[in-house]
């Protein structure tokens, strides 16, 4: 029941995000026609540039991690906010939606994790872009996955399905967690 809850206000807050920060950059293409383009904000961190093709349609790109501090937002004791920024380009020729809610996933040593709505409230602090939104056909969606982890975390996989049913198209990176800064 608690999963069901957090899953819930997972999606309250990535549609408040959404509608929030419609921080898009907009710019006219070959064509003239308008193409969308987030570009997530730098929160920097270390470099990770890992690269997978998720199915025919997205190629997936983990571009960094960092674990960092909040002015405002507190995680709980014992934990940290840790933030992975990660580009996603739609290869297909129509858009597709992503969301940090239905693609992706985080095992942290190991153990399932869940998105948490502080580590939200955090990246908001930052400016910076959440993994939710609409990629125009051949463009790239750059923005954050958050989350909470112990402060004592060593290893992340952060795993990406293209769609709401589990099939082989998933794909998963793993990387070192860093101490916060």
């Amino acid at each position: 029941m608690k999963k069901f809850f957090t899953i819930c206000i997972g999606l309250i807050l990535s549609m408040s995000l959404l509608t929030a920060c419609g921080g898009k950059d907009k710019d006219k293409g070959s064509a003239g026609k308008e193409q969308t383009v987030k570009d997530g904000g730098d929160l920097g961190g270390t470099a990770v540039n890992q690269t997978k093709d998720a199915g025919k349609d997205f190629t997936v790109t983990v571009l960094s991690i960092v674990s960092m501090d909040s002015k405002f937002v507190k995680p709980e004791a014992g934990n940290k906010f840790v933030f992975v920024k990660v580009a996603v380009k739609n290869n297909s020729d129509e858009e597709k939606n992503v969301s940090s809610v239905v693609n992706f996933n985080h095992f942290v040593d190991g153990k399932q994790g869940e998105l948490d709505v502080d580590a939200g409230s955090a990246l908001l602090e930052y400016e910076a872009d959440t993994l939710n939104g609409e990629v125009p056909a051949g463009e790239t969606f750059v923005g954050y996955y958050f989350f909470e982890a112990p402060v004592n975390s060593k290893s992340l996989e952060l795993t990406f399905k293209p769609g709401l049913m589990p099939r082989g198209d998933m794909i998963s990176f793993t990387m070192d967690i860093p101490k916060t800064r």
